[in-house]
This record gives structure tokens, sequence and C-alpha cells, in this order.
């Protein structure tokens, strides 16, 4: 399910060109293949847990920092983008069943689904300030723009906005004061979008950012500023935000050999997360890269049978 800059009606977002960078460290070895059935396992409740979501129908929980597979929920159609609760709970955004399903953190049966009925969901981000879940929907499935549904407390009905420069939304996150950022792209063209909808407001501001981006990835609060992607040039800009402007603070190299999909990333205290490719418009890998330092991964996951990475989320033992 290849997510590209014109919308695929059964699914959602971007293939590109290939590009390569510096050898990897070695692969840590995996510990199963692709699972027929969801499964996990009892210790799983007693570590951190890193969460990768396959295109395909699949969402991998691996142990962390040992990279160890320790359970699966399967069956899933088109999960894409992962964020997680105060409690650690997971919610997946359910690309082609148009909702979004939230499990209890290590564990396979659903505690609800979100109906996202006539879009396609893509992000999503939780806001502790509120308890509110807000979701990134790409677009419809008969093509048409996107918009960002608002969950109250993480259930019920949505309450949907809509910005008219944008078509497809990619990512969103919130910052410490209950604000929602947004990126994707406008209608029709690759050109980078970025708005806010700040709290109460029912009206995006459209902020215009300092640098060019070839094609924007995930967007997240990483503590001090809004960390964007460009995932043609293998970089994180760290946003500065004033008004309707944003300037580049700093600019977070990777060296890495990537796919060119776009995938989401997570900022966890000093390290950020990410799916990524060696081959061309395959991307099989977790990484994980010191931040801000970028540079090469510190550690690498090959998710044996996996079709097409998307999603990735920490969820931390209590």
């Amino acid at each position: 399910m290849k997510r590209s800059t014109a919308f695929i009606s059964s699914a959602a977002l971007a293939a590109f060109a290939a590009g390569c960078g510096a050898s990897q460290p070695a692969l840590t070895p995996a510990t199963a293949s692709a699972p027929a059935a969801s499964w996990v396992d009892p210790r799983a409740a007693t570590s951190d847990l890193l969460y990768v979501s396959d295109d395909a129908k699949n969402v991998y929980m691996y142990s962390y920092p040992a990279g160890t597979r320790v359970g699966a929920i399967t069956g899933l159609l088109g999960p894409a983008g992962l964020c997680t609760d105060n409690a650690g709970h997971i919610f997946v955004t359910n690309t082609i069943g148009e909702n979004i399903i939230e499990y209890e953190r290590g564990h396979i049966n659903a505690v609800t689904k979100l109906s996202d009925f006539g879009y396609n969901p893509d992000g999503c981000a939780f806001d502790p300030t509120t308890g509110n879940l807000a979701v990134a929907n790409y677009g419809t499935p008969g093509g048409g723009p996107g918009s960002v549904a608002i969950y109250a407390k993480a259930s019920g009905s949505p309450t949907i906005y809509q910005d008219a420069n944008f078509g497809p939304y990619f990512f969103c996150t919130y910052d410490p004061k209950g604000n929602l950022y947004v990126d994707g792209v406008s209608v029709g063209s690759t050109k980078t979008e970025f708005a806010e909808l700040k709290n109460g407001s029912s009206t995006f501001t459209d902020i215009a950012i300092d640098r060019a981006i070839s094609y924007p990835g995930a967007v997240q609060w990483d503590g001090k500023y809004f960390a964007i992607e460009d995932i043609f040039r293998d970089v994180v800009y760290r946003l500065k935000i004033a008004g309707a402007k944003a300037t580049v603070a700093q600019t977070v190299h990777f060296t890495r050999q990537r796919g060119k999909l776009l995938v989401q990333f997570e900022v966890a205290n000093s390290t950020i997360f990410m799916p990524f490719g060696m081959i061309y418009r395959r991307i099989h890998d977790a990484g994980a890269w010191s931040y801000p330092g970028g540079g090469a991964p510190t550690k690498v996951i090959d998710i044996k049978g996996s079709t097409e990475l998307y999603g990735i989320a920490l969820s931390t033992a209590k």
C-alpha cells in the first residue's frame, strides 16, 4: 500500500526517488517472521516496548533496548501512524479500515475502536493536557482532501477541522499548551504545508517555514522545538515558531540508506526512532539515533517478515 503525492484511494502516502547513505551497523537478529495470528509474550509487560506498524496488516512489538520481538497485532487494514497516551496505551490509525484502534500496553485485544468513517487516517497525537486524540486524515477513499479529526477524551465521534490550503494531511503533534500542529502538502502539488490549530480555536493558522522542504515527513514537539523531517534530504529540522513564522534553529543530519518512503519518527528523551530502508521503496528496518546528535544509527532492528514499515512509537514500562 504505497503512499504517493497522488492519492491512492485504497490507502494513503509516498514513494520517491532512491538515495543511499553510509553503511549501517550490524543488524539485530530478528526473533520471528511475519506472524499469522496476534500474540504477546507475558514478559512484554515488564520492558519498554517499541511498536512498529507494517503497512500491510501488522503492528509488531519489540522490547527496547534489547530489540527482541515480544508480540504482534495482526489482521489490521493498513496500519499507519502510532501514538501513546499517558497510560502507555497505543493508538493505531487503521487507514483502510477508516478507524483508530486503541490497545492497552502489551496487549493484543482492542480497548476501543474510534470511527473515522469517510477518511483515511494517517498520523495521530495524544494531548496529555486535555486527554484529546488528534488524527491527521490523509484524504478520503474517493481521493478528496483530508482533515484533522479530534476526539474529545479519545472517545466518541470526532470534530472535523480543515485548512483550505491542505490536500493530504500527514502527521500532527501537540505542544505543552495543547496547541495542535499538523503538516502535509498542498492540493495537487508537493508544496509543504504546516499549520497550527490553537487550543480552543476552530481555525488553522498557516505557518511559513524559512527553509524549503522538498517533502515533509513526520512532525513532533521534541521538548524544546518542533521537529519536522525532510524525507529527501535525510534531515530533521528543529523549528522555533513565532506567530505565523517558523525558523530553523538546528538541522539534524542522519547517516543511513533510505527507501525514500514517507514514515513516522518518534523522539523520546535523547533518542529518535525511525523505520528506514536499505533498498529503494523497501522499508524493513527500525533504527535508533542519538538526538539531536544525529549521525549513524546506534541500533538497528531487522523487522523480519515485514512488507513496508511506516509508524513507530515507544511505550515505556510504568
